[in-house]
């Protein structure tokens, strides 16, 4: 896997309160305001026994250094499509190409950014998980309970997964 961190800044559009392009902007300065609204993904992959395949950010990360996170997040790039976006971070980050639906979009207001997240389930079929280092330090399959004990022991995981994966478990997608 290729470190990104010297290649080019990706570029986002940037939309309005309606989700509607207005223009473009880099990235790091989308994560710098909150008036530069733009849009994300979220992609949560279970498996048959209900478990949620979860990944623990790099450390290096610079937003939720070393949290737990729903299998795959990302940025969407300026004129894609968020699900093209969504299987282009699974491929990035979990060498995945798993099949998905479209769930839901969230607005997302925090302290330096804002934007749209479009959320994605894909049910894992089987198949090698081959993470991006500079992205994901390791991947888990865990049950509620697993995820429970996990926190419990300290570690963390962001508030955005946390409400997508306790509506998932709660059955509100199916």
């Amino acid at each position: 896997m290729e470190n990104k961190a010297n290649t080019p800044e990706e570029i986002l559009d940037l939309v309005d309160e309606n989700d509607v392009v207005i223009g473009q902007v880099p990235k790091s300065q989308a994560h710098q305001n909150p008036k530069l609204l733009h849009r994300e993904i979220a992609v949560l992959i279970y498996d048959g026994l209900g478990r949620i395949l979860f990944q623990k950010r790099n450390k290096q990360k610079r937003v939720f250094p070393g949290y737990w996170t729903v299998s795959c997040v990302g940025h969407v790039p300026s004129k894609m499509d968020p699900e093209d976006a969504a299987r282009k971070e699974m491929m990035e980050e979990l060498g995945l190409a798993v099949p998905i639906r479209f769930v839901e979009k969230v607005p997302h207001n925090g302290m330096s950014e804002a934007s749209f997240i479009y959320r994605y389930l894909g049910e894992y079929q089987g198949g090698e998980i081959i993470i991006d280092p500079y992205e994901v330090e390791v991947t888990k399959f865990l049950t509620q309970k697993e995820l429970t004990i996990l926190l419990g022991h300290g570690y963390k995981i962001t508030s955005l997964s946390e409400n997508f994966v306790t509506r998932f478990w709660a059955g509100e997608f199916d």
